[in-house]
Parts: structure tokens; C-alpha cells; sequence
């Protein structure tokens, strides 16, 4: 599963989420906010054992592991 993060501060998430699923053939894209708290339910309801977050500084990973 890729997760995008800060879906509030993307302009256009949904186009994001579509560039990114063109990408990751196959796999499931989740956009999230941790504002708003939108995608956070579905995310919370797949993750189990082993999670690994990787990504560059700043773009939500603490955020999410919390």
C-alpha cells in the first residue's frame, strides 16, 4: 500500500492518488490527512504486524506512526 500524506496541503489530491496509482501498478493508494482525519480509519484497519514508513523528512511519517 503506498499512504500520501497531508492530503490538505496537496492542491489536487485525487489527481495525485491517480498519478500515483499509474505508477504502482497494482497497488492500493490511500490518500490521509491527519488533520482532517480523512483515510486514517481505512489505514488503521490494514495495518497489522510489521509496519515499515519510508519517505524523506516532513512528509508525515511520525505523524502517522502516532
Amino acid at each position: 500500500m503506498v499512504v500520501l500524506t497531508k492530503a490538505g496541503r496537496c492542491a489536487d489530491p485525487v489527481s495525485a492518488a491517480s498519478d500515483m496509482a499509474a505508477v504502482a501498478s497494482g497497488v492500493e493508494v490511500l490518500v490521509t490527512s491527519a488533520a482532517t482525519g480523512e483515510g486514517i480509519e481505512v489505514l488503521a484497519a490494514v495495518l497489522s504486524g510489521t509496519v515499515v514508513l519510508l519517505g524523506p523528512s516532513g512528509v508525515g511519517k511520525f505523524t502517522l506512526g502516532n
